[in-house]
């Protein structure tokens, strides 16, 4: 705002958390930046989501090329790419359930099938259209170490 000076928030957030912290612990309520700390929370949240449906939109996207690409590699790097974003989003979750809940699977797999796609037309191995539109996969599908979906192109890799 015009004529009014910048906040600690604004201008030096590190200083800003760790001051509110120190009234938080000497429970100083009345001198808290109750709105900047209520959005910080907020913003607490909402990033530990996007972490947890990251990890998923890529286990969606190297799950779908195993699927669905007919090129030989990089199969292996995608598997592993599914197996550690998976264990990320595993741990995302052993420390809040509640990703479960909020978790938008129908979004992701858009995120997911749009990489995917994206890599079928930059590379020319497989037609976009092959991919489904709606998520083929459960959230437990997802987050299984050791699952991965057939492929008939390299059956022996089912």
């Amino acid at each position: 705002m015009i004529g009014q000076p910048a906040s600690k928030y604004e201008t030096d957030y590190v200083t800003w958390t760790r001051e509110q912290a120190e009234m938080l612990r000497a429970r100083q309520w009345g001198n808290l930046d109750l709105e900047h700390l209520i959005e910080e929370i907020e913003d607490l949240g909402d990033n530990k989501l996007d972490a947890f449906e990251g990890a998923l939109t890529r286990v969606i996207e190297h799950l779908l090329k195993l699927q669905y690409s007919t090129a030989a590699e990089p199969r292996r790097g995608w598997e592993v790419s599914v197996a550690t974003h998976r264990v990320n989003a595993a741990r995302r979750l052993r420390r809040a359930s509640s990703l479960r809940k909020l978790t938008d699977l129908k979004s992701i797999y858009a995120d997911g099938r749009g990489l995917a796609a994206r890599s079928f037309k930059g590379f020319g191995d497989t037609d976009p259209a092959v991919l489904p539109t709606e998520c083929p996969y459960t959230l437990d599908q997802l987050l299984d170490l050791d699952w991965l979906p057939e492929n008939p192109n390299f059956p022996e890799r089912a």
